[in-house]
């Protein structure tokens, strides 16, 4: 039976900044050197990947769906997934074409239109999408490419030196849109990206779940423990996103194996199986079945 990872714990402390985005850079030259070089990394204009994802549902639950990424660079990315639920199949995608959300959600119902004075909920939500597949656009190739794109720009600066059990990291801070207090780790050793964390509300179990009944009791939840959940979305939790399992691929080094935890607690994680470099993309790539 699949099991998540166990999630690392890193204890972390800080040595002294110097010459913030000097030392920023030369950091990141260094880690896109490990991951093939400046030169064969620029080369890339597009990349799909393929694999799965496991995720931990509601109360525990782990869910195991088909994974497809496709992005060309600089500003377009997707990604798709597909679940299989009995006979049937359910697929899911988000992503954008520049400034345009490219989103398939079949299991949640849109918001009707505002009627009269007020916004619109259906064009908050859409906004709310957009950045976040243009955010997780550009986590993902801090891990790749160990630099960001046009599709979600990013400022660095260097933050110092952390030590764990795991070793020690050069840490660089990660300023984006609505990215709150974000570090990029790169290996002391390998050079290679091992974590980016980042600040973001706790969306572990949300109201709307929480006010559902259960599956195997069907007690709905009191209204204290809805009242929890909905503090508990309100918090500031710490994100990271986990690179590892690196691979060559076309004389590149990628990460094949991702781990998205909150609060300490695995999420999701990304079991990568194969990448294609600068692949023919095909446009329905960026269409969807809503």
């Amino acid at each position: 039976m699949y099991r998540l990872l166990i999630p690392l714990v890193l204890c972390v402390t800080f040595g002294p900044v110097a010459h913030g985005q000097t030392d920023a850079a030369r950091v990141l030259i260094e880690s896109r050197q490990a991951l093939g070089g400046d030169s064969s990394l620029s080369a890339v204009r597009a990349f799909a990947a393929s694999g799965h994802v496991t995720r931990v549902a509601l109360r525990g639950l782990q869910l195991r769906s088909d994974l497809d990424i496709v992005a060309v660079l600089p500003e377009r990315y997707i990604r798709k997934e597909r679940l299989a639920a009995g006979p049937r199949s359910v697929d899911t995608a988000l992503g954008f074409s520049r400034h345009t959300l490219i989103r398939a959600t079949p299991m949640i119902a849109a918001p009707s239109a505002a009627t009269g004075a007020g916004p619109d909920p259906r064009r908050a939500l859409d906004s709310g999408a957009l950045l976040l597949a243009r955010q997780e656009f550009g986590l993902l190739a801090l891990g790749l490419f160990a630099t960001a794109f046009e599709g979600y720009p990013l400022g660095f600066t260097f933050a110092g030196r952390a030590e764990s059990p795991a070793g020690t990291a050069d840490v660089i801070d990660v300023s984006g849109e609505a990215l709150t207090g974000a570090r990029l780790f790169i290996d002391a050793t390998t050079r290679l990206p091992r974590m980016v964390s980042w600040q973001g509300a706790d969306v572990r179990l949300s109201t709307l779940q929480a006010m559902a009944p259960t599956s195997t009791t069907g007690r709905e939840f009191s209204q204290n423990e809805i009242q929890d959940q909905m503090a508990r979305s309100r918090a500031t939790v710490e994100y990271r996103l986990y690179f590892s399992d690196y691979r060559p691929v076309d004389g590149l080094q990628w990460p094949f194996r991702l781990r998205r935890s909150i609060a300490g607690e695995t999420i999701e994680e990304w079991e990568l199986e194969r990448f294609h470099l600068n692949p023919t993309i095909d446009e329905k790539a960026f269409q969807v079945s809503r």
